[in-house]
C-alpha cells in the first residue's frame, strides 16, 4: 500500500508542477520566434532557467547581444528595437562586470544612456535616471 501524501506535500508538488508547465509553455513560445535557444540554469539554488536566442548571452535572467556592426547611437537603438530589445541599461555592479568581461578591448560600444536635451541630465533608455554609484 502506498502511503498517502500529506496535504502540504501535495500542495508543494502541485506548485512545482504548475511552475514547470509554465516554464515549458514559455520555452515553446520562444521557440516559435527563435528556433535556436541557449538555456542555462541560474539562481542561488540553480532552479531558474534562463533562455536566450543564439547568439545572445544570458546573465541574471536577461539576454545580451553584442553587435559588431558600426552604427550611430540612434541606429543601434533602432536595431535593438527591431529585435525587441533596447541598448543595455546597467543596474548593478555585477551586471557592469559581466558586460565589460564580454567586450573586446580597444573597441567602442554604445550603452542605453543618453542626454536627449543636452542639459547633462543623463538617463537610460528605459527612463531610469543615471546613478553614478552603480
Amino acid at each position: 500500500m502506498v502511503p498517502e501524501e500529506e496535504p502540504q506535500d501535495r500542495a508543494s508538488h502541485n506548485f512545482m508542477y504548475s511552475k514547470t508547465v509554465k516554464r515549458l509553455s514559455k520555452l515553446q513560445e520562444y521557440q516559435q520566434y527563435y528556433p535556436s535557444l541557449t538555456c542555462v540554469m541560474e539562481g542561488k539554488d540553480m532552479e531558474d532557467w534562463s533562455c536566450c536566442p543564439t547568439p545572445w548571452t544570458s546573465f541574471q535572467s536577461s539576454c545580451y547581444f553584442i553587435s559588431t556592426v558600426m552604427q550611430s547611437w540612434t541606429e543601434s537603438q533602432n536595431n535593438c528595437s527591431v529585435m525587441g530589445a533596447d541598448l543595455v541599461v546597467i543596474n548593478t555592479k555585477e551586471e557592469q562586470d559581466f558586460i565589460t568581461q564580454n567586450l573586446k578591448i580597444n573597441s567602442a560600444y554604445f550603452l542605453g544612456l543618453s542626454d536627449p536635451k543636452g542639459w547633462r541630465h543623463w538617463q537610460w533608455v528605459d527612463q531610469t535616471p543615471y546613478n553614478k554609484n552603480v
